[in-house]
């Protein structure tokens, strides 16, 4: 009872991530902005900077990373992201901004997927880096929310995902 697709990237020299939302929507993500599958072919849906990375939430919402700056590329960690919600609007945040917003954090914590946003620990904490003057930072949102803050031992630019093990270490 499967039926098998196969869809064109179109693109195959650049990094490209793929992902489909709740609504069954299938992204792509690569250097020249984000794209939306309608059935035919890919719709662009921003273009201003390379996509790094998609995270589809269960609610339909789409987070997609872009690079840090205009031809940073997405070998340097950023924060910044747009958002897509189900209706179609697009807002443009950081990491940090968005999950200052409950609703959103919910979200964050429920993808199912691994990606280079943030990482929620078995403890039900929710990790990220913001970038920032005068240091980048480590973040950790604990299960009620209560936020924490630690400097890092590198650039935030040269971390590429965080995870967490087992026991809520980063």
């Amino acid at each position: 009872d499967d039926q098998w697709q196969i869809i064109e990237l179109e693109s195959w020299r650049e990094h490209i991530t793929v992902a489909v939302d709740a609504q069954g929507r299938l992204w792509r993500g690569e250097a020249s902005g984000l794209y939306r599958y309608d059935g035919a072919a890919w719709q662009q849906v921003y273009d201003t900077r390379a996509v790094c990375d998609v995270v589809p939430a269960a609610d339909g919402t789409v987070f997609a990373q872009t690079e840090y700056s205009a031809g940073a590329d997405c070998a340097t960690y950023s924060d910044r992201l747009i958002v897509i919600r189900p209706d179609g609007e697009i807002e443009y945040h950081d990491v940090g901004w968005i999950l200052s917003n409950a609703e959103d954090l919910v979200r964050a914590r429920a993808v199912t997927r691994r990606n280079n946003l943030w990482t929620v620990s078995a403890d039900g904490a929710l990790w990220y880096i913001s970038r920032g003057y005068p240091q980048d930072q480590l973040h950790r949102l604990s299960a009620t929310g209560l936020p924490q803050r630690y400097s890092l031992p590198v650039s935030g630019a040269s971390v590429r995902r965080l995870e967490a093990d087992a026991r809520g270490h980063v």
